[in-house]
């Protein structure tokens, strides 16, 4: 197992070496560059994808295995589970289509070399993350996955917007590493350790000043959740940040950050006592953030603004499954983190290939651009039906999950928040099929008629083809992926 484990980070290693050395040779010579860095980031996320099955077959029976470099209280801790190795099986096969993807993208850039090397980096970091089995690991993994995300949103230095939006994520992601990190100092104070196996079996959870500390690492780690009001920084972020950098930050980050605060929730703190003070609290903020979303999203003619804000209201209908505190509602919400992750990553992916053959991200001048590129055009209007929670798309079964598990639980909170989901879901049919009424019915906007669309990509499709058929393979076999969850998620609160 523990080969394993380090056998991602050296995967990482040797790609990134190979990016950097590669990228040195085709300076002196007409070597495609974008190309080669794409290739070999795919190859590298491939072995990650290869690692990841690897460790779903090594995992014990019971659902977690931890590995600890020494007996003292802070020391470092790797914990192997089914959860950890679900989401970044997520990153893996994410972070190939994406690396697929730049193969192409990223030839309007002299630095293919060095984008790639980030997202490689974020891979590693996920990783990291995802396997902690301590707080202060956690963190140091945290910190390496934000400062890797920093530098894909202000990848193009030279534009104001990217410098703008680059600087804002800094300073409100870094605040929120800063309250995280004092809370996790907290935390040791009071109980003497970081391993959060060993804070569940403390049964700390009703000493208030680990609630306290608790409410300082949630809002830490809820800024790069993009939890409402901890979201500002992202509507900026995603359309400044190139598009192949905006879907790993879409179907990773934020999905982390809410895995994040799962893990440390349920794995640690959980209890009946804790449950009562908590659920009022996550509830009104799932709704907040999914009605600021959505709202938000209707609004907006920018589409990587507006899938931006979309994003928000997904993270509020996680935070709606999470908010149950029971083995459903949360393997709910992480089978949503697989759904959105996918669906979302395509459908910046997609916005991307127009704004790489067409240079515009506004809807209007998109219009009936659909007629042009039919394909295009079916791939988008599937991707916004998939989006709104329609069968047989794998997002449905989630979503349905996620409201089926509230209304479980019962209670007059939990209900009316299954209601006001449903009701947010069906608004948010409303600004999906505004895309797909500008894209694919509307006549060519002016901005259309004046260009003539050059060939669409292969290389750019494919990857937008491979994500929307998982998809669709999740709506047709939905157990196959949310049964390992919920066992996951059962060895995780201990059932």
């Amino acid at each position: 197992m523990i080969e394993l484990v380090f056998g991602v980070y050296a995967a990482g290693a040797v790609g990134i070496a190979a990016l950097l050395s590669l990228d040195l040779l085709a300076r002196r010579s007409k070597l495609p560059r974008s190309f080669l860095s794409g290739l070999i980031s795919s190859l590298t996320y491939l072995g990650f994808l290869y690692l990841a099955w690897r460790l779903w077959l090594a995992i014990p029976s019971g659902g977690i295995e931890s590995f600890s470099a020494s007996s003292t209280p802070i020391s470092s801790t790797i914990q192997a589970n089914t959860l950890g190795v679900f989401v970044f099986t997520i990153v893996a096969i994410l972070g190939l289509a994406i690396s697929v993807y730049s193969a192409r993208y990223m030839a309007r850039y002299h630095n293919a070399a060095l984008f790639n090397s980030l997202l490689i980096l974020v891979g590693m970091s996920v990783f990291g993350v995802v396997f902690s089995g301590d707080l202060l690991t956690l963190f140091i993994f945290w910190e390496a996955m934000s400062i890797c995300a920093y530098g894909l949103v202000a990848f193009r230095k030279s534009h104001s917007e990217a410098l703008e939006a680059g600087i804002k994520y800094l300073m409100l992601a870094g605040a929120g590493s800063i309250t995280a990190l004092f809370g996790i100092a907290i935390v040791y104070n009071i109980a003497g350790t970081l391993n959060l196996q060993t804070l569940a079996s403390l049964g700390l959870s009703s000493n208030t000043g680990l609630l306290f500390a608790l409410s300082l690492i949630v809002t830490g780690f809820g800024v790069e959740a993009a939890i409402v009001p901890l979201h500002t920084w992202l509507p900026d972020a995603y359309p400044a940040a190139p598009t192949p950098a905006t879907a790993m930050l879409s179907g990773i980050v934020t999905a982390v950050g809410s895995f994040t605060i799962i893990r440390i929730i349920a794995g640690s703190f959980l209890s009946s006592s804790l449950t009562s003070v908590l659920q009022p609290i996550f509830v009104a903020l799932a709704l907040l953030t999914m009605l600021v979303g959505n709202l938000s999203a209707f609004q907006q003619d920018d589409i990587k603004r507006l899938l931006a804000y979309s994003s928000v209201a997904q993270i509020g209908y996680i935070l709606l499954g999470i908010s149950t505190f029971s083995a459903t509602g949360i393997s709910a919400s992480v089978f949503q983190i697989w759904n959105h992750a996918f669906l979302k990553s395509l459908f910046f992916l997609l916005a991307g290939i127009v704004t790489f053959s067409m240079g515009t991200r506004s809807l209007k001048d998109m219009a009936g651009i659909g007629r042009k590129w039919p394909v295009l055009g079916v791939l988008f209007s599937a991707t916004a039906i998939a989006m709104t929670g329609a069968p047989p798309f794998g997002m449905f079964w989630s979503e349905f999950l996620i409201i089926l598990s509230s209304l479980q639980v019962g209670g007059t909170l939990l209900t009316g928040a299954a209601i006001i989901m449903l009701l947010n879901v069906a608004f948010s049919i409303g600004y999906y099929f505004r895309i797909i009424r500008r894209i694919v019915f509307d006549k060519p906007s002016d901005y259309i008629t004046g260009r003539q669309p050059g060939r669409q990509s292969t290389v750019m499709l494919i990857p937008c083809i491979v994500l929307l058929a998982l998809s669709l393979i999740t709506g047709f076999f939905p157990n196959t992926f949310y049964q390992p969850v919920l066992n996951g998620v059962n060895a995780l609160l201990g059932h």
